[in-house]
């Protein structure tokens, strides 16, 4: 009976110190990580006995660690991923959207409770194929060279920066008038986890268009050249059939004559 009363005893004292523990204001944190990668989930309590992990809403635990290292875990919904570190801390690998959520960490140390709480974000990688670079050059009164960095996720954020140094933030698109031969503008779309850029040479493409310009129009007054060169060879060769004709007429009645006489 004595051993029942201090289980029953020992089963409040725990069932109140959770409800404290639950009701506890807590500390929020903001952690950003991507698919693929860790995050470590810091404690701080100096005098730490043993952290207990829950996720929320619904207070599910999911672990209890303590210093040095060891790591108590319930259940398998993270499949051999999550670690206990040297100072209490948990660590969880290979990272997933599934993981995104707030994390509770219950610190208990000899005297003392203290409540602690991360909210993690986990994004996708940024790959190449997430944003594409489109670009329009106009030869008005100089060059000036239009240039999208267009992304295809509504997370990206995007940023303009020069070689230069300046930092140009309007948007997704930036004008340049008459870029110099050697500057360089990059794009980097991102979300707080990752990041991917692209560097592209304005001039470059403005030179490429003056030399399509030059191009066309050299192909153009080449033509128009084989046109009068054509035109003329044309006359030439109306004027030599003319003379021709002209010689025949005038022959033929005489040699006429002359068969006749042959004949007569």
């Amino acid at each position: 009976m004595r051993f029942l009363y201090r289980w029953n005893i020992l089963l409040k004292v725990l069932s109140l110190i959770h409800h404290v523990m639950s009701d506890t204001p807590c500390v929020v944190r903001s952690l950003s990580s991507v698919e693929g990668e860790e995050v470590v989930l810091k404690v701080d309590l100096a005098d730490l006995s043993e952290v207990s992990w829950m996720t929320r809403p619904g207070n599910y635990h999911i672990a209890r660690t303590y210093i040095g290292g060891k790591i108590y875990i319930r259940g398998n919904n993270y499949n051999g991923r999550l670690f206990g570190e040297s100072d209490g801390s948990l660590r969880i690998s290979n990272l997933s959207r599934d993981d995104q959520g707030l994390y509770r960490a219950n610190q208990r140390g000899p005297e003392s409770l203290q409540c602690l709480e991360y909210y993690l974000q986990v994004y996708k990688q940024v790959s190449e194929d997430d944003f594409q670079i489109f670009y329009s050059v106009s030869r008005h009164e100089g060059c000036s060279v239009n240039i999208t960095c267009a992304v295809h996720k509504s997370d990206l954020t995007v940023t303009w920066i020069s070689s230069e140094g300046d930092i140009i933030v309007n948007g997704n698109v930036i004008s340049i008038h008459d870029p110099s031969r050697n500057a360089i503008y990059t794009c980097t779309a991102g979300n707080p986890g990752t990041n991917r850029s692209i560097s592209v040479n304005p001039w470059s493409h403005c030179h490429k268009g003056r030399r399509h310009t030059r191009n066309q129009a050299d192909y153009t007054w080449k033509n128009i050249g084989r046109l009068i060169l054509s035109g003329c060879i044309l006359v030439l060769a109306c004027g030599f059939f003319t003379s021709h004709l002209k010689t025949l007429r005038d022959i033929t009645p005489n040699m006429w004559l002359i068969r006749g006489k042959l004949y007569s």
